[in-house]
Protein backbone atom coordinates (compact mmCIF):
# COMPACT_ATOMS: atom_id res chain seq x y z
CA UNK A 1 0.00 0.00 0.00
CA UNK A 2 1.29 3.41 -0.49
CA UNK A 3 -0.39 6.71 0.24
CA UNK A 4 -1.89 7.39 -2.70
CA UNK A 5 -3.34 4.16 -3.34
CA UNK A 6 -6.93 5.08 -4.31
CA UNK A 7 -8.05 1.80 -3.43
CA UNK A 8 -6.54 1.61 -0.08
CA UNK A 9 -8.21 5.50 0.69
CA UNK A 10 -11.58 3.53 -0.07
CA UNK A 11 -10.87 0.67 2.28
CA UNK A 12 -9.63 2.97 5.08
CA UNK A 13 -12.46 5.43 4.61
CA UNK A 14 -14.84 1.84 5.23
CA UNK A 15 -12.91 0.62 7.96
CA UNK A 16 -13.27 4.41 9.57
CA UNK A 17 -17.00 4.30 9.67
CA UNK A 18 -17.36 0.79 10.84
CA UNK A 19 -15.17 1.86 13.79
CA UNK A 20 -17.12 5.05 14.40
CA UNK A 21 -20.22 2.71 14.04
CA UNK A 22 -18.43 0.32 17.26
CA UNK A 23 -17.39 3.36 18.73
CA UNK A 24 -20.65 4.96 19.41
CA UNK A 25 -21.86 1.94 20.95
CA UNK A 26 -19.46 1.31 23.33
CA UNK A 27 -20.43 4.39 24.73
CA UNK A 28 -22.87 4.28 27.50
CA UNK A 29 -26.08 6.16 26.56
CA UNK A 30 -28.97 5.65 29.19
CA UNK A 31 -28.94 5.48 33.27
CA UNK A 32 -27.62 8.11 35.71
CA UNK A 33 -24.24 7.38 34.49
CA UNK A 34 -25.03 7.33 31.02
CA UNK A 35 -21.59 9.25 29.14
CA UNK A 36 -18.96 7.17 29.71
CA UNK A 37 -17.26 4.47 27.27
CA UNK A 38 -17.17 0.54 27.88
CA UNK A 39 -13.53 -0.68 27.79
CA UNK A 40 -14.14 -2.60 25.22
CA UNK A 41 -15.72 -6.33 24.42
CA UNK A 42 -14.93 -9.57 25.30
CA UNK A 43 -15.99 -12.49 23.83
CA UNK A 44 -14.74 -15.50 24.94
CA UNK A 45 -14.44 -18.22 27.92
CA UNK A 46 -10.63 -16.85 28.07
CA UNK A 47 -11.67 -13.27 28.63
CA UNK A 48 -11.46 -13.06 32.30
CA UNK A 49 -12.12 -9.14 33.01
CA UNK A 50 -15.47 -7.79 32.39
CA UNK A 51 -15.75 -4.73 30.29
CA UNK A 52 -16.29 -1.40 32.80
CA UNK A 53 -17.08 1.76 31.61
CA UNK A 54 -13.75 3.74 32.01
CA UNK A 55 -12.62 7.31 32.70
CA UNK A 56 -9.50 6.90 30.90
CA UNK A 57 -11.15 6.00 27.77
CA UNK A 58 -14.09 8.23 28.05
CA UNK A 59 -11.77 10.87 27.86
CA UNK A 60 -10.53 9.65 24.47
CA UNK A 61 -14.02 8.94 23.72
CA UNK A 62 -14.70 12.79 24.16
CA UNK A 63 -12.04 13.95 22.28
CA UNK A 64 -13.19 11.80 19.52
CA UNK A 65 -16.53 13.23 19.73
CA UNK A 66 -15.03 16.77 19.57
CA UNK A 67 -13.18 15.96 16.27
CA UNK A 68 -16.42 14.23 14.81
CA UNK A 69 -18.53 16.83 15.38
CA UNK A 70 -15.60 19.34 13.99
CA UNK A 71 -16.20 17.38 10.86
CA UNK A 72 -19.72 17.56 10.92
CA UNK A 73 -21.47 15.40 13.07
CA UNK A 74 -23.83 17.68 14.99
CA UNK A 75 -25.81 14.86 15.99
CA UNK A 76 -23.04 13.90 18.40
CA UNK A 77 -23.65 17.06 20.69
CA UNK A 78 -25.82 15.04 23.40
CA UNK A 79 -23.17 13.00 23.75
CA UNK A 80 -20.40 15.09 24.67
CA UNK A 81 -22.87 16.60 27.02
CA UNK A 82 -23.33 13.35 28.62
CA UNK A 83 -19.44 12.58 28.39
CA UNK A 84 -18.67 15.45 30.36
CA UNK A 85 -21.48 15.12 32.67
CA UNK A 86 -20.05 11.71 33.18
CA UNK A 87 -16.18 12.85 33.92
CA UNK A 88 -17.84 15.21 36.67
CA UNK A 89 -19.38 12.32 38.33
CA UNK A 90 -16.08 10.40 38.58
CA UNK A 91 -13.88 13.09 39.73
CA UNK A 92 -13.45 13.11 43.49
CA UNK A 93 -13.22 16.07 45.66
CA UNK A 94 -9.75 16.14 45.48
CA UNK A 95 -9.82 16.30 41.81
CA UNK A 96 -8.84 12.89 40.71
CA UNK A 97 -10.64 10.89 38.39
CA UNK A 98 -11.78 7.75 39.61
CA UNK A 99 -10.97 4.83 37.25
CA UNK A 100 -14.85 3.70 36.29
CA UNK A 101 -17.31 2.45 37.18
CA UNK A 102 -18.34 -1.23 37.08
CA UNK A 103 -21.31 -1.43 34.44
CA UNK A 104 -23.29 -4.10 36.31
CA UNK A 105 -23.50 -2.57 39.47
CA UNK A 106 -23.47 0.99 38.80
CA UNK A 107 -20.40 0.94 41.27
CA UNK A 108 -17.62 3.29 41.40
CA UNK A 109 -14.12 1.62 41.37
CA UNK A 110 -12.27 3.64 44.27
CA UNK A 111 -9.16 3.70 42.21
CA UNK A 112 -7.68 7.01 40.81
CA UNK A 113 -4.71 6.69 38.47
CA UNK A 114 -2.39 9.86 38.11
CA UNK A 115 -2.51 9.07 33.66
CA UNK A 116 -6.12 8.29 33.93
CA UNK A 117 -6.48 11.83 35.85
CA UNK A 118 -4.12 13.69 33.02
CA UNK A 119 -6.13 11.83 30.25
CA UNK A 120 -9.28 12.76 31.54
CA UNK A 121 -8.30 16.72 32.34
CA UNK A 122 -6.89 17.16 28.96
CA UNK A 123 -9.77 16.29 27.06
CA UNK A 124 -12.22 18.68 29.36
CA UNK A 125 -9.42 21.39 28.83
CA UNK A 126 -10.30 20.48 24.68
CA UNK A 127 -14.26 21.16 25.70
CA UNK A 128 -13.29 24.06 27.27
CA UNK A 129 -11.89 25.59 24.07
CA UNK A 130 -15.45 24.93 22.05
CA UNK A 131 -17.36 25.99 24.93
CA UNK A 132 -15.75 27.57 27.21
CA UNK A 133 -17.49 26.99 30.49
CA UNK A 134 -15.74 27.74 33.68
CA UNK A 135 -17.04 24.46 34.87
CA UNK A 136 -14.95 22.65 32.59
CA UNK A 137 -11.57 25.11 33.64
CA UNK A 138 -12.01 24.77 37.12
CA UNK A 139 -12.80 21.03 37.24
CA UNK A 140 -9.53 20.49 34.96
CA UNK A 141 -7.24 23.12 37.41
CA UNK A 142 -8.48 20.96 39.92
CA UNK A 143 -7.25 17.90 39.33
CA UNK A 144 -3.93 19.59 37.19
CA UNK A 145 -3.18 20.59 41.16
CA UNK A 146 -3.87 16.98 42.52
CA UNK A 147 -1.57 15.69 40.20
CA UNK A 148 1.65 18.77 41.00
CA UNK A 149 0.57 18.40 45.12
CA UNK A 150 -0.37 14.63 45.43
CA UNK A 151 1.02 12.43 42.78
CA UNK A 152 4.25 14.04 41.14
CA UNK A 153 7.52 13.03 42.66
CA UNK A 154 10.69 15.33 43.01
CA UNK A 155 11.92 14.16 39.92
CA UNK A 156 9.02 14.38 37.41
CA UNK A 157 8.15 11.02 37.78
CA UNK A 158 4.55 10.29 38.84
CA UNK A 159 2.65 7.80 41.80
CA UNK A 160 0.34 5.37 39.77
CA UNK A 161 -2.62 5.03 42.21
CA UNK A 162 -4.25 6.64 44.89
CA UNK A 163 -6.48 4.13 46.84
CA UNK A 164 -8.71 4.83 50.09
CA UNK A 165 -6.62 8.10 50.94
CA UNK A 166 -3.29 6.93 50.30
CA UNK A 167 -0.68 6.23 47.15
CA UNK A 168 -0.41 2.34 46.63
CA UNK A 169 3.20 0.72 45.40
CA UNK A 170 2.37 -0.46 42.22
CA UNK A 171 5.65 -2.23 40.01
CA UNK A 172 3.50 -3.24 36.60
CA UNK A 173 4.79 -1.72 33.60
CA UNK A 174 2.15 1.33 34.38
CA UNK A 175 2.95 1.71 37.63
CA UNK A 176 5.45 4.02 39.87
CA UNK A 177 7.27 6.25 37.35
CA UNK A 178 6.66 4.57 34.20
CA UNK A 179 7.49 6.13 30.87
CA UNK A 180 3.77 6.32 29.92
CA UNK A 181 3.21 9.54 32.27
CA UNK A 182 5.67 11.30 30.07
CA UNK A 183 1.74 11.84 27.86
CA UNK A 184 1.24 13.73 31.41
CA UNK A 185 2.98 16.25 29.76
CA UNK A 186 0.01 17.52 27.16
CA UNK A 187 -2.58 18.11 30.45
CA UNK A 188 0.13 20.17 31.99
CA UNK A 189 0.85 22.07 29.25
CA UNK A 190 -3.11 22.47 28.36
CA UNK A 191 -3.20 24.18 31.56
CA UNK A 192 -0.69 26.57 31.37
CA UNK A 193 -1.80 27.74 28.38
CA UNK A 194 -5.96 27.84 29.78
CA UNK A 195 -4.30 29.47 33.17
CA UNK A 196 -0.86 31.13 32.93
CA UNK A 197 -0.29 29.66 36.30
CA UNK A 198 3.70 28.89 36.17
CA UNK A 199 3.55 25.65 38.31
CA UNK A 200 1.95 23.71 35.41
CA UNK A 201 4.99 24.94 32.92
CA UNK A 202 7.45 23.71 35.61
CA UNK A 203 5.57 20.64 36.03
CA UNK A 204 5.80 19.92 32.50
CA UNK A 205 9.88 20.66 32.26
CA UNK A 206 10.66 18.41 35.04
CA UNK A 207 8.38 15.44 33.49
CA UNK A 208 10.13 15.81 30.19
CA UNK A 209 13.89 16.17 31.55
CA UNK A 210 12.54 12.73 33.51
CA UNK A 211 11.11 10.88 30.68
CA UNK A 212 14.33 11.69 28.70
CA UNK A 213 16.28 10.39 31.05
CA UNK A 214 14.76 6.91 30.55
CA UNK A 215 15.87 6.74 26.81
CA UNK A 216 18.19 4.16 25.85
CA UNK A 217 20.89 4.81 22.92
CA UNK A 218 18.53 3.22 20.65
CA UNK A 219 15.69 5.34 20.66
CA UNK A 220 13.50 3.30 22.85
CA UNK A 221 11.91 4.25 26.74
CA UNK A 222 12.40 1.73 29.12
CA UNK A 223 9.36 1.40 30.90
CA UNK A 224 10.84 2.44 34.19
CA UNK A 225 14.58 3.45 36.01
CA UNK A 226 14.61 0.23 37.41
CA UNK A 227 13.65 -2.28 34.28
CA UNK A 228 15.08 -2.89 31.00
CA UNK A 229 12.03 -3.87 29.13
CA UNK A 230 10.54 -2.32 26.57
CA UNK A 231 6.76 -1.57 26.61
CA UNK A 232 5.82 -0.39 23.45
CA UNK A 233 2.48 1.43 23.85
CA UNK A 234 4.11 3.00 27.11
CA UNK A 235 7.36 3.76 24.86
CA UNK A 236 4.06 5.54 22.44
CA UNK A 237 3.14 7.75 25.22
CA UNK A 238 6.23 8.76 26.21
CA UNK A 239 7.10 9.73 22.78
CA UNK A 240 3.56 11.47 22.40
CA UNK A 241 4.36 13.54 25.75
CA UNK A 242 7.52 14.98 24.37
CA UNK A 243 6.09 15.48 20.62
CA UNK A 244 3.68 18.16 22.55
CA UNK A 245 5.56 19.75 24.81
CA UNK A 246 7.89 20.45 20.92
CA UNK A 247 4.51 21.74 19.66
CA UNK A 248 4.33 24.17 22.73
CA UNK A 249 7.60 25.36 23.39
CA UNK A 250 9.41 24.57 20.23
CA UNK A 251 12.48 23.15 21.99
CA UNK A 252 14.47 20.76 19.25
CA UNK A 253 15.62 18.58 21.78
CA UNK A 254 12.25 17.15 22.65
CA UNK A 255 11.66 16.77 18.94
CA UNK A 256 15.04 15.05 18.76
CA UNK A 257 14.05 12.63 21.70
CA UNK A 258 11.00 12.03 19.83
CA UNK A 259 12.70 11.56 16.08
CA UNK A 260 14.91 9.14 17.82
CA UNK A 261 11.83 7.35 19.68
CA UNK A 262 10.06 7.19 16.19
CA UNK A 263 13.25 5.46 14.28
CA UNK A 264 13.33 2.70 17.41
CA UNK A 265 9.75 1.60 16.39
CA UNK A 266 10.54 1.70 12.44
CA UNK A 267 13.47 -0.62 13.28
CA UNK A 268 11.46 -2.67 15.28
CA UNK A 269 8.55 -2.97 12.83
CA UNK A 270 7.71 -6.58 11.48
CA UNK A 271 7.51 -7.52 8.22
CA UNK A 272 3.73 -7.39 8.70
CA UNK A 273 3.31 -3.77 9.99
CA UNK A 274 2.84 -4.92 13.56
CA UNK A 275 4.94 -4.62 16.60
CA UNK A 276 5.21 -6.69 19.37
CA UNK A 277 3.88 -5.67 22.69
CA UNK A 278 7.23 -6.19 24.97
CA UNK A 279 11.20 -6.19 23.59
CA UNK A 280 13.30 -6.64 26.24
CA UNK A 281 14.51 -8.40 29.11
CA UNK A 282 11.43 -9.78 30.90
CA UNK A 283 10.65 -13.23 32.68
CA UNK A 284 8.11 -15.29 31.79
CA UNK A 285 6.93 -15.29 35.73
CA UNK A 286 7.14 -11.05 34.85
CA UNK A 287 4.83 -11.47 32.21
CA UNK A 288 2.01 -13.01 34.54
CA UNK A 289 2.75 -10.31 37.32
CA UNK A 290 2.15 -7.63 34.32
CA UNK A 291 -0.85 -9.14 33.30
CA UNK A 292 0.46 -9.94 29.95
CA UNK A 293 0.01 -12.50 27.83
CA UNK A 294 2.63 -15.44 28.09
CA UNK A 295 3.10 -15.22 24.11
CA UNK A 296 4.79 -11.94 22.84
CA UNK A 297 1.76 -10.62 21.21
CA UNK A 298 1.73 -7.73 18.58
CA UNK A 299 -0.76 -5.00 19.59
CA UNK A 300 -3.26 -2.80 17.78
CA UNK A 301 -2.84 0.39 20.37
CA UNK A 302 0.58 0.13 19.82
CA UNK A 303 0.54 -0.06 15.58
CA UNK A 304 -1.83 2.83 15.91
CA UNK A 305 -0.08 5.10 17.75
CA UNK A 306 3.10 4.48 15.70
CA UNK A 307 1.20 5.72 12.51
CA UNK A 308 0.18 8.60 14.32
CA UNK A 309 3.67 9.80 15.77
CA UNK A 310 5.46 8.96 12.25
CA UNK A 311 2.82 10.69 10.07
CA UNK A 312 3.32 13.90 12.65
CA UNK A 313 6.95 13.65 12.06
CA UNK A 314 6.93 13.03 8.41
CA UNK A 315 4.85 16.32 8.37
CA UNK A 316 8.02 18.09 9.77
CA UNK A 317 10.95 16.13 8.17
CA UNK A 318 9.56 14.96 5.01
CA UNK A 319 11.26 11.49 6.03
CA UNK A 320 10.07 8.92 3.50
CA UNK A 321 10.85 6.25 6.22
CA UNK A 322 8.04 7.11 8.55
CA UNK A 323 5.60 7.70 5.64
CA UNK A 324 6.29 3.99 4.52
CA UNK A 325 6.42 2.80 7.90
CA UNK A 326 3.26 4.14 8.55
CA UNK A 327 1.63 2.71 4.87
CA UNK A 328 3.07 -0.87 6.36
CA UNK A 329 1.12 -0.36 9.89
CA UNK A 330 -2.04 0.77 8.32
CA UNK A 331 -2.06 -2.73 6.43
CA UNK A 332 -1.71 -4.70 9.79
CA UNK A 333 -4.83 -2.52 11.02
CA UNK A 334 -6.91 -3.04 8.25
CA UNK A 335 -6.50 -6.87 8.94
CA UNK A 336 -7.52 -6.52 12.58
CA UNK A 337 -10.49 -5.18 12.08
CA UNK A 338 -13.70 -7.97 13.13
CA UNK A 339 -16.00 -7.97 9.80
CA UNK A 340 -18.28 -10.68 10.66
CA UNK A 341 -21.72 -10.06 10.91
CA UNK A 342 -22.26 -9.45 14.70
CA UNK A 343 -23.99 -5.87 15.85
CA UNK A 344 -21.98 -5.62 18.68
CA UNK A 345 -19.20 -6.34 17.44
CA UNK A 346 -18.81 -5.96 13.37
CA UNK A 347 -16.08 -2.95 13.38
CA UNK A 348 -14.11 -3.36 16.46
CA UNK A 349 -10.50 -4.17 16.51
CA UNK A 350 -8.64 -7.19 17.98
CA UNK A 351 -6.55 -6.07 20.52
CA UNK A 352 -3.62 -8.47 19.89
CA UNK A 353 -2.77 -10.66 17.59
CA UNK A 354 0.75 -13.40 16.32
CA UNK A 355 0.12 -14.76 13.21
CA UNK A 356 -3.50 -16.65 12.85
CA UNK A 357 -3.96 -16.60 16.88
CA UNK A 358 -6.23 -13.54 17.87
CA UNK A 359 -7.24 -13.68 21.10
CA UNK A 360 -10.96 -12.54 21.43
CA UNK A 361 -10.74 -9.19 23.15
CA UNK A 362 -11.66 -5.45 21.85
CA UNK A 363 -10.74 -2.13 23.14
CA UNK A 364 -12.00 1.02 23.05
CA UNK A 365 -8.74 3.22 23.31
CA UNK A 366 -7.25 1.11 19.98
CA UNK A 367 -10.36 1.58 17.87
CA UNK A 368 -9.87 5.68 18.86
CA UNK A 369 -5.94 5.36 18.20
CA UNK A 370 -6.82 3.08 14.84
CA UNK A 371 -9.39 5.78 13.26
CA UNK A 372 -6.93 8.61 14.36
CA UNK A 373 -4.09 6.81 12.29
CA UNK A 374 -6.36 5.61 9.91
CA UNK A 375 -7.50 9.23 8.92
CA UNK A 376 -4.09 10.86 8.55
CA UNK A 377 -3.35 8.39 5.96
CA UNK A 378 -6.25 9.39 4.18
CA UNK A 379 -5.37 13.02 4.63
CA UNK A 380 -1.66 13.10 4.62
CA UNK A 381 -1.80 16.88 3.20
CA UNK A 382 -2.53 18.27 7.27
CA UNK A 383 0.35 19.72 9.13
CA UNK A 384 2.35 19.10 12.17
CA UNK A 385 0.35 21.39 13.84
CA UNK A 386 -2.87 20.68 12.87
CA UNK A 387 -2.19 16.80 13.36
CA UNK A 388 -1.03 17.70 17.10
CA UNK A 389 -4.39 19.55 17.66
CA UNK A 390 -6.84 16.67 16.83
CA UNK A 391 -5.14 13.81 18.23
CA UNK A 392 -3.50 14.77 21.12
Amino acid sequence: MSSTDFNFEIEANEKIENAIDWLLRMQVMSGNLKGGFLSGLSFSWLSYRKPFIYSEITGYGLKMLLNLIDEGGSDLVPRIKATADFLFKVQSNDGAFARGIVRKTNMLIDSYYTFDTAICTSALLDLYEVEPNDKFLESSKKAGSWLLKEAQNENGSFKSIYRRGTFLKESRWYGDNCCLHGKNIICLLKLWSHTDEQEFKSSSDMTADWVSSLQLPSGAFKVNANENYIFTHAHCYATEGLLYAYYITRNKDYLSSAINAANWLANMQEEDGGLFNVYGNISFIKRLKNDLFPIRMKTTDAVAQSIRIWVMLYSLTKDATFLQSACNAADFLLRAQFNKEKSNMAGGFYQQQNGPLRLPIMRTWSCIFTIQALSLLVNLGQNFDEIIRKIM
